[in-house]
């Protein structure tokens, strides 16, 4: 299922501004994508936001794309929506700030089920929890060198000894070797590196 999420005011501008246009806006955002999150559980299909943003390179801007990607992220809870981000130009004139405000972390491909997602843009952090259905396919994850790891990234993961880790082309792939207890969940932290060692 395909949708757009759009806040009602400051769409092709700076986004909601006064406090009250912020409210009105993340009350909408947030009721557009629990109503969809609904329908994708009912409908056993998967969801893709194919529009989104549209708003200028500014704080109330910035905020505005934020919060709409912690919501499509699904905030801890599950799976991570696909999107696409709409910016009739804007990205092309834009800072390394807005940049990488949507360079953000996530699972391309995951081994098994995805039980909790969550990526933190400010400090690079990215958090899955999976169910493993695989010992030979891998979890990929992207991870932007260019705008959130400039100086590297460690990925732990756990229980201790699960799991191999490489360094791919685009992130990192993990590879489960061993779950000490059957049904264990696989947890993957990802932080960034302060500096080149």
């Amino acid at each position: 299922m395909a949708f757009h999420v759009y806040c009602i005011t400051g769409t092709d501008g700076p986004g909601p501004v006064t406090p009250i246009t912020k409210d009105i806006c993340h009350f909408n955002d947030g009721f557009q994508l629990k109503n969809r999150r609904d329908d994708l559980k009912r409908l056993h299909t998967p969801g893709f936001v194919t529009e989104f943003g549209a708003v200028e390179d500014v704080v109330t801007g910035l905020a505005e794309i934020r919060f709409v990607l912690d919501h499509i992220d699904g905030e801890g809870e599950g799976m991570p929506l696909s999107w696409i981000f709409w910016d009739y130009n804007l990205v092309d004139r834009s800072s390394d700030t807005y940049r990488t405000e949507l360079a953000r972390s996530y699972p391309t491909a995951v081994a098994g089920t995805i039980l909790a997602f969550s990526f933190n843009v400010s400090t690079g952090h990215m958090a899955l929890t999976y169910l493993p259905n695989s010992a030979t396919a891998s979890t990929e994850l992207y991870l932007s060198s260019k705008y959130q790891y400039k100086h590297g990234f460690n990925v732990v993961a756990s229980p201790s000894g699960c799991c191999t880790v490489a360094v791919s082309k685009n992130g990192a792939s993990i590879v489960v070797n061993h779950v000490p207890d059957a049904g264990a969940p696989i947890d993957l932290q990802v932080t960034r590196k302060s500096s080149k060692v």
